[in-house]
């Protein structure tokens, strides 16, 4: 058999797959759709089912990844599953999630990888106002970040836990990694001036930690009197404007160029 020959029938076989593939998730959704159902018959009339399981979902997935055998790995296994779940839960019910905004933020990123694509993320300005959504049932389940390998807990979180009467449902650990994202005019020779997070006022802030990227450049700026390094700002203001016409280079924390025009100089 010629190369092109196999290369032809191992692409049909392929398509044979993920026509099987189509079918078992398909008759998965409809699975839970019946689950739906039968939860609500089995409850009292005007009485609201519960639909997502943590424990279930957990229990889920360490099935899985125990019964994993390559030539994909378990984290990579458990995100394809976990995106299978999230979608058949949207047909029961869609989740409603609060997180730290605005879009393109770390603890979106989190929500994201623990309950998937299939949920409604809602943004919100600060910490203590996602407790006060999950507890006014605005939402079904909120994210927020509990400590950083730098910077060690966060207060305003441990503080609003004392505050309200929620508790802790599940754990997400997330690598952070920054960009420095500059606009469709900036010449990146001439950058002035850097917007990041607020955080970035403290003394580990996300530009100390990429002094290797930016630090040089605000020693530069500094002696040589070419401009003014800012650092922070309103969260609200920079967290989803993309810079065109500014010369200036933001660190971001989201993927470079899936919300926004903006090239990622590293």
């Amino acid at each position: 058999m010629s190369d092109e020959d196999q290369l032809k029938a191992l692409r049909k076989r392929i398509d044979t797959i993920d026509e099987k593939i189509l079918d078992l998730i398909s008759e998965r959704a409809t699975c839970a759709q019946t689950v739906a159902q039968v939860k609500q018959k089995a409850l009292e009339p005007g009485v609201k089912p519960v639909f997502y399981r943590p424990e279930r979902e957990a229990w889920v997935l360490k099935h899985i990844m125990e019964l994993n055998k390559g030539p994909l790995d378990n984290e990579e296994m458990a995100r394809l599953f976990r995106e299978i779940m999230s979608a058949c839960l949207a047909l029961e019910e869609p989740l409603r999630v609060a997180y730290l905004g605005p879009e393109g933020t770390f603890t979106q990123a989190a929500a994201l990888k623990h309950f998937g694509h299939s949920v409604v993320s809602v943004p919100m300005a600060a910490i203590d106002e996602i407790f006060r959504e999950v507890a006014a049932g605005a939402v079904h389940f909120g994210v927020v970040p509990v400590e950083n390998s730098t910077e060690g807990a966060i207060n305003h979180t441990l503080d609003s836990f004392l505050e309200h009467d929620l508790v802790i449902c599940g754990e997400v650990e997330l690598r952070i990694h920054h960009h420095l994202l500059v606009g469709e005019n900036t010449k990146t020779d001439k950058i002035s001036r850097v917007y990041s997070h607020a955080q970035s006022q403290m003394a580990r802030c996300p530009l100390s930690e990429c002094r290797a990227r930016c630090g040089c450049q605000q020693r530069r700026c500094g002696a040589a009197g070419q401009g003014r390094v800012e650092l922070g700002g309103d969260r609200r203001r920079y967290g989803g404007r993309p810079l065109r016409s500014d010369p200036s280079g933001r660190e971001d924390r989201r993927s470079p160029g899936q919300l926004h025009a903006l090239s990622d100089h590293r």
